[in-house]
């Protein structure tokens, strides 16, 4: 999640308040949009820009760096941190509005305003401010240490589940399986090119399954299993036959921005989502576990509480369970870190196990592969 110091600016070259728009999974530029930002680190909600209240900043359609325009779909808001902007919990609201004769749509993100700026290049699925709220204080750690402990626990979290919890852009190759379905490895947000050997296929001749924020669906849920699909094709009076990904090695190349995020308002389909609340808690919770330095008892303690099975402060004796056991009573097997707690959500959050086959039809017929899941 973002974090911007004061006199630091989003625009065109750092932006670091960003959104994705799109309509069923495809990338697509809306026919209106404006912002507010918000200012939620004291007890009532105040607007910071624009300055007079209720008014909102509309967003360039036209391309950086003229416009706001980073890509298809995609776009920043253009704000400079004031000297005095209160440091803490910061919102901004995006208001979208895909046609002329949509209904507006409202898209809220939590960013942190930081008094300096923190490690350059860091990234961080928590909160400044939720840390403070959680009494991690700046006497226990200062704001450039929770930055980098914020960098290590996201980048740990990636690794171990396989996936990332932000849209992030990317273009992938495949080989195309003779089959309809294309399957990724990670969840899809926004689909906004798909080309074979270099030729565009038209949004139209494919589906795209990201119903967990188009449509608010969960179950299923296409975050466990991410694909596009061509469409069926009307060759014949009364009759339609699929289209298919042509085989072929590396012919098939997708962009578009990807990443596991929640659906954040029941009220907006046309956005990109949000870190999800329990993601955001597992990253907390593997920042505690580095708040004492490394040579300090206290950080020994601390990661060794998970294995605790019981202790007795009069003869000061502690049994541990064994090394990827975890103590009992929270129902999740310790396997990662020896917290049930953590490698509980670790679990949760994991990508599923994709399993590539090949299966040929007996006789020599059409052969077909992808990703099993």
């Amino acid at each position: 999640m973002t974090t911007i110091a004061r006199g630091e600016t989003s625009d065109c070259v750092t932006p670091l308040l960003e959104v994705f728009t799109h309509v069923l999974g495809i990338a697509t530029d809306p026919f209106a949009l404006e912002f507010q930002i918000w200012d939620t680190s004291g007890a009532t909600l105040v607007q910071v820009f624009p300055s007079t209240p209720g008014a909102r900043q509309a967003v360039n359609l036209a391309d950086c760096p003229v416009g706001d325009r980073l890509g298809l779909g995609h776009f920043v808001a253009r704000w400079t941190v004031g000297g005095a902007e209160p440091a803490g919990g910061h919102r901004i609201k995006w208001f979208v509005r895909m046609t002329s004769t949509d209904v507006e749509r409202v898209h809220n993100e939590d960013f942190d305003v930081s008094l300096t700026p923190l490690m350059a290049g860091a990234k961080g699925y928590g909160l400044l401010s939720e840390m403070r709220a959680e009494g991690i204080t700046p006497t226990l750690a200062s704001d450039a240490r929770l930055g980098v402990l914020n960098d290590l626990a996201s980048r740990f979290i990636d690794r171990v589940t396989g996936q990332w919890f932000e849209p992030r852009e990317a273009s992938y190759t495949f080989d195309g399986s003779d089959s309809q379905e294309l399957f990724f490895r990670v969840p899809i947000i926004a689909i906004s090119s798909v080309q074979i050997e270099g030729i565009e296929v038209p949004s139209s001749d494919y589906v795209v399954y990201n119903r967990h924020l188009s449509q608010g669906l969960t179950q299923p849920d296409d975050r466990r299993n991410p694909k596009i699909t061509r469409r069926h094709v009307f060759r014949y009076a009364f009759r339609s036959e699929p289209t298919r990904w042509p085989r072929g090695f590396q012919n098939l190349t997708v962009s578009g921005a990807f990443g596991f995020t929640d659906r954040g308002s029941p009220h907006c389909p046309n956005a990109h989502g949000i870190v999800p609340p329990g993601l955001r808690r597992l990253c907390m919770l593997l920042i505690k576990r580095d708040l004492a330095p490394l040579a300090s008892e206290d950080h020994d303690a601390t990661v060794s509480a998970g294995r605790i099975l019981s202790e007795s402060t009069r003869d000061q004796s502690v049994t541990f369970a064994a090394l990827g056991s975890g103590s009992s009573g929270r129902g999740f097997a310790a396997d990662i870190t020896g917290d049930p707690e953590i490698d509980g959500l670790i679990a949760l959050y994991r990508a599923p196990i994709a399993l590539a086959a090949t299966r040929s039809s007996a006789g020599g017929g059409r052969r077909r592969g992808g990703w099993w899941r």
